[in-house]
């Protein structure tokens, strides 16, 4: 009976190990992440804005699309069709955005 417990104590021990489970592995990632500064984490992240030079209005969509790799064009035309779908919200959005974003130096 012992014997079963203790494999079962060691299957348990391994799955919490291959799941994610505290090991040395995961403690060495997380020192090297604690070792960055701040403006070396917060440079990595990506943020919306307004484009200063692909914009037809104020920008917004050319931000939008440089965001998520997209090309101006589809985002534009998406913009249309969801303001049409939405009976002028698109406007409303696009409007708001312009007056919250800040522009791309």
């Amino acid at each position: 009976m012992e014997e079963q417990t203790t494999k079962a104590t060691d299957q348990v021990v391994m799955v919490q190990s291959e799941s994610g489970g505290q090991s040395a592995h995961s403690s060495e990632s997380t020192e090297s992440t604690a070792g960055q500064t701040a403006g070396e984490q917060t440079a990595r992240k990506p943020m919306l804005y307004r484009h200063p030079s692909d914009k037809v209005i104020g920008g917004v969509c050319g931000g939008l699309a440089e965001l998520v790799g997209w090309d101006p064009a589809l985002v534009r035309i998406l913009w249309v069709v969801a303001t049409l779908a939405t009976g002028g919200g698109g406007i409303l959005a696009y409007l708001a955005l312009w007056s919250l974003l800040p522009s791309a130096r």
